[in-house]
């Protein structure tokens, strides 16, 4: 995000980075990150995000945004 005058600009073009799947607790996790950057904002935040299946549909349990300086790990 970037905030541009008076209007705020949000990027949310984000690709997968990692992936894990716990089938004993049967749920994903996985970590977005973000594709376009401006050149100008070096702080990169990464997204986290676990789900679960229930009754056919996915539903997400948990998201949580992660700093650059901690995306070297992984759940």
């Amino acid at each position: 995000m970037q905030e541009s005058g008076s209007k705020l600009v949000a990027y949310n073009k984000y690709g997968v980075l990692y992936t894990k799947v716990d089938r004993k607790d049967g749920t994903i996790r996985y970590r977005l990150h973000p594709q376009k950057v401006n050149p100008l904002h070096e702080n990169l935040d990464f997204v986290d995000i676990e789900m679960s299946k229930e009754d056919g549909k996915w539903k997400i349990n948990d998201a949580e945004i992660v700093e650059a300086i901690y995306a070297d790990y992984f759940f």
